[in-house]
């Protein structure tokens, strides 16, 4: 939510700037988006997938290897809002 927060009110968060810049930089590239953000609890999938990215150093894309069996259920879970 900081980061969100920091694009759309950069001078409020002087601290972002650089990742501020950063984002925005790599959002030039697409024509068409929006930003938003959610607590940790209402995307657990996406809280589980960077956790695991990070602290187990998963570091193969989801995406090339096709989405882990703990993956289907939680993201229909956050579907439902449950």
């Amino acid at each position: 939510m900081d980061l969100v927060r920091a694009v759309l009110r950069p001078k409020a968060w002087p601290a972002f700037r650089y990742q501020e810049t950063e984002l925005r930089k790599a959002l030039e590239k697409i024509n068409v988006w929006s930003l938003c953000g959610v607590t940790a609890r209402l995307n657990r999938c996406a809280a589980k997938v960077a956790n695991s990215v990070t602290m187990e150093m998963r570091y193969q894309s989801y995406v090339a290897r096709g989405a882990p069996g703990w993956m289907h259920d939680l993201l229909e879970a956050d579907k439902q809002g449950r």
